[in-house]
């Protein structure tokens, strides 16, 4: 996968199985942070507080890199977390969640049934979930007189850049979202065409 762009997913999807009469219970969704994972596996338990395990794993990519993470719940090590986590580094897939609930039967399934049923799960609600490409994006304050306005909307255009918030008071402030690998030339060529009186920053003030 190009590094200027990712695949996650869109929204959330749930599957679920059984296998020797445990219930396996399946949650995916697209997360941006490490806590904005922690916080739907907190809602998951509150949702199956009945449940035997709720085993899990994600990868975000952060400002300084891929995190990734896994836990068994419970399950003996390597039985649970790994396997999910596997499935999505499989599908080359980022800042995705995958959390697994499941509900014992009373027949052990052994290591081996164990990290064929997880992985199983993981792979069943990725194919229920909808996968998208996405760009790693920056974000770009730009802070313009209303007559350098037309050179920094050219700009814009030019460059295909978002604009998420617009302030109009002495001066123009707007908030915008641009592919990470045009960032530097968006910036310069606002920079050259306005004569160093209009400079872009990358944070919002």
């Amino acid at each position: 996968m190009d590094q200027d762009c990712y695949k996650t997913l869109i929204g959330s999807a749930v599957a679920e199985f059984k296998e020797k009469g445990s219930r396996f219970i399946a949650f995916t969704a697209s997360v941006e942070t490490r806590a904005g994972a922690e916080q739907l596996i907190a809602d998951i338990r509150d949702q199956y507080d009945d449940a035997t395990h709720h085993c899990y794993a994600y990868r975000i990519h952060q400002q300084t890199g891929l995190i990734a993470k896994s836990d068994d719940d419970g399950e003996p090590s390597g039985t649970a977390g790994r396997p999910i986590l596997h499935v999505i580094e499989s599908k080359e897939l980022t800042n995705v969640l995958i959390v697994v609930t499941r509900y014992f039967g009373g027949t052990k399934l052994g290591m081996g049934g164990l990290m064929h049923a997880y992985s199983t799960a993981a792979a069943l609600v990725l194919d229920s979930a909808t996968i998208i490409t996405r760009f790693h994006t920056d974000s770009v304050c730009i802070k313009c007189t209303y007559p350098q306005l037309n050179p920094v909307l050219k700009n814009v255009e030019a460059f295909h850049v978002s604009i998420q918030n617009a302030e109009y008071g002495e001066k123009v402030v707007l908030k915008a979202v641009i592919r990470k690998r045009d960032t530097r030339s968006f910036i310069q060529s606002i920079i050259d065409q306005t004569g160093g009186q209009v400079r872009p920053s990358m944070e919002f003030v």
